[in-house]
């Protein structure tokens, strides 16, 4: 399946639901590779509150987490239903390639997810080499299902996505990316923007949550450190690659 979805368009439950629910042929541990740690760090958390067990496995963990969380995907069954994963563990990590292995081989491996599949791409704007590799997966684990999901993707980088994929006629979904409820203004950047924003805030949104996005680092933190200095609105500053 290849599922072309805007932002808050649901992607996360086309494979969470299944993944708790599967029976029959797609029972097990779904394999989700995503290439963020924080949005790895958000997805676990959310599925933990609702008490799903899920692991997770990057490069940064300690040991033992590591090990706890490879020794609940090696049980017969699997300790979990969901795995995240990023793209460098999938290939360049042999211990989690054997469990995959021994999960195939035990028909216990339900499903891969691959999110965020625009990195697949090099005509994307994050394409990541090792995301590239996901289509071996499809070679070295036959017959596994594979969804691939992403926000954004034209029809190049569609094309590209499921080519690299080794993607045979997928079934393909998309929606509208008309998002009625977001209103776009642009202002010229002139001296006193930053009050004006502030003002703006308290007169319409006084005590709700809102991003604003900035062009770098740098600005982020002092476009943070102002408003909560010069204007005394709660505001923190947050990197992707934190």
């Amino acid at each position: 399946m290849f599922v072309l979805l805007p932002t808050g368009g649901g992607k996360s439950l086309c494979f969470q639901l299944p993944a708790v629910v599967s029976t029959g042929k797609t029972k097990g541990l779904t394999i989700v590779v995503s290439p963020l740690l924080s949005l790895i760090s958000d997805q676990t958390r959310a599925l933990f509150s609702k008490d799903i067990p899920v692991v997770y496995l990057n490069s940064t963990m300690a040991v033992a987490d590591r090990r706890f969380a490879m020794d609940a995907m090696r049980s017969d069954p699997p300790q979990a239903h969901l795995a995240y994963v990023t793209p460098e563990q999938v290939v360049k990590s042999s211990a989690f390639r054997d469990i995959l292995a021994d999960l195939h081989r035990r028909r216990q491996l339900a499903r891969f997810v691959v999110d965020e599949a625009h990195c697949v791409s090099s005509w994307g704007h994050d394409f990541r080499p090792d995301y590239k590799e996901m289509g071996a997966l499809k070679k070295d684990y036959p017959g596994i299902p594979l969804i691939a999901l992403t926000a954004t993707a034209n029809e190049r980088v569609k094309k590209d996505i499921m080519s690299n994929l080794r993607m045979d006629r997928p079934a393909i979904f998309t929606q509208s990316f008309n998002r009625p409820n977001l209103r776009y203004e642009v202002r010229p950047k002139k001296k006193g923007l930053l009050g004006e924003m502030a003002d703006w805030i308290r007169a319409k949104h006084k005590g709700q949550c809102g991003i604003i996005y900035c062009q770098s680092k740098k600005q982020c933190e002092d476009t943070a450190d102002k408003l909560r200095r010069e204007h005394r609105i709660e505001a923190r500053h947050y990197h992707a690659v934190s």
